[in-house]
């Protein structure tokens, strides 16, 4: 029945699997981030199809789309907290006024919001511009 092809072939996408979520784990949790919360108006839409969990943190979405008091996110890919509370993409590599951007993301936040350096060094998240 194939039985050394199955467990070759499911060895190969087992270890697919592990650095896939030693990469997104890399990008997510170790690397520098920007962390949205989930404020009023919080809409989230995402594609669930080749989603990646990462243990104790969440789960990485493709094609996220995102809206809340902050403004708009578009991403490829973004981590959405366990509880739902928290969207986490790569630290942006532009801010301007109204934009920030990053590898596979662009944030247009919305008036009276700002970028805020996160409580880690290099991590950013966003405020309202009174704080």
């Amino acid at each position: 029945y194939g039985a050394a092809e199955v467990r070759a072939a499911e060895e190969r996408r087992a270890e697919a699997q592990r650095a896939r979520i030693d990469e997104l784990s890399r990008i997510f949790l170790s690397g520098p981030v920007l962390a949205l919360p989930r404020t009023a108006g919080f809409n989230l839409v995402l594609t669930t199809t080749g989603a990646t969990p990462l243990p104790d943190a969440g789960i990485v979405y493709t094609n996220v789309r995102v809206t809340a008091d902050w403004g708009a996110l578009e991403a490829a890919q973004a981590l959405v907290s366990i509880d739902r509370q928290t969207v986490t993409v790569p630290a942006p590599s532009a801010i301007t006024t109204g934009v920030v951007a990053g590898e596979g993301w662009r944030l247009t936040l919305a008036e009276g919001w700002r970028v805020v350096a996160g409580p880690r060094a290099g991590d950013y998240a966003v405020a309202p511009r009174t704080q």
